[in-house]
């Protein structure tokens, strides 16, 4: 499946429950986890997607206070 260009998994196992997995980041980590459904499975794993594009979105910038930058 895929949620924002991103490539996630959602397999039901053996006992009934759902488990999902998605690589994010830079470097890539793996993020895996299970429900007891599958839409709660995949609602974790678009959680897990947007929590990793907020954080990159939202680097902060640091501002040159060192008075050395050009006035327009």
């Amino acid at each position: 499946m895929e949620y924002r260009g991103i490539e996630y998994t959602v397999v039901r196992d053996d006992h009934g429950n759902w488990q999902w997995a998605v690589s994010l980041g830079n470097p890539e980590t793996i993020k895996s986890g299970h429900a007891k459904s599958k839409g709660a499975a995949v609602i974790k794993v678009w959680a897990a997607i947007d929590r990793t594009r907020r954080k990159a979105i939202s680097r902060p910038i640091i501002p040159d206070v060192s008075g050395n930058e050009a006035l327009p």
